[in-house]
């Protein structure tokens, strides 16, 4: 992993920088992915990572398959010689991501604007370079112009994913539900003021809804795998020069 993580943080730190949002083509295909909160989706995630990496690894100089939760994307951020502070520009890294983000970055002075452009502009950039599945950060709604990128949502009943929120954490069944409930709502702002959704779970904006309380964790994986290779190859067939 820290190979993967190595390689990919040179990509990253060539491509990122402030601009606006550019939507190009990427030769490799990636996975924007959200969840309810215990919905097993790191779980979930990281096995789907190695499954891909062995299966559709793009061969000799393409990207490693990697996964981007808030740790991984602090440890890109370090090894590519970035300011770790730009951690905080994905707003679901921390309870209130603005706040005293100006004081952290030297000599920078970014309006909220700002900052959200740059949250949403490196999240294009990591489904530009490929290989990369993203959970949360608004990545279903900003790749909704990428061919290339499957967006799947993970759901489940509050019982069972209370349940996983006991079992991950070692907490009372009320603290399960209340964490899961917690989570949940801490999304529901940013995704309101950034994009203008009401609701995270309408169907139509994903590629997959998978309910994680009625299917295996293997066959989730299987599936998405097998949805990414049809979508990815539909992209290629409908993508002419200059679009995405």
């Amino acid at each position: 992993m820290n190979d993967s993580i190595s390689r990919l943080s040179g990509y990253l730190t060539a491509e990122f920088k402030d601009r606006k949002i550019e939507y190009k083509p990427s030769l490799y295909p990636s996975i924007a992915m959200t969840s309810q909160a215990g919905s097993n989706e790191v779980l979930i995630a990281s096995s789907l990572r190695e499954r891909l990496q062995k299966s559709m690894s793009g061969g000799e100089g393409a990207p490693p398959w990697t996964f981007f939760g808030p740790d991984l994307i602090r440890k890109v951020l370090r090894e590519g010689r970035l300011p770790e502070s730009l951690g905080k520009y994905f707003p679901e890294d921390a309870k209130n991501p603005l706040q005293d983000l100006v004081e952290e970055l030297v000599g920078l002075h970014p309006s909220t604007d700002d900052i959200r452009m740059r949250s949403h502009q490196m999240v294009v950039d990591l489904f530009r370079l490929g290989h990369a599945i993203v959970l949360g950060r608004g990545s279903a709604v900003l790749s909704q112009k990428m061919r290339q990128v499957l967006r799947v949502r993970l759901v489940g009943t509050l019982d069972k994913r209370e349940e996983r929120m006991m079992d991950s954490q070692r907490l009372s069944r009320e603290e399960g539900r209340d964490l899961a409930l917690e989570e949940d709502a801490s999304h529901r702002p940013y995704a309101k003021e950034c994009f203008g959704l009401s609701n995270l779970d309408e169907p139509v904006q994903y590629d997959l809804v998978l309910n994680t309380d009625s299917l295996t964790d293997d066959y989730i994986v299987d599936t998405i795998a097998k949805a990414l290779v049809v979508k990815f190859d539909r992209s290629i067939k409908k993508t002419k020069p200059g679009r995405v």
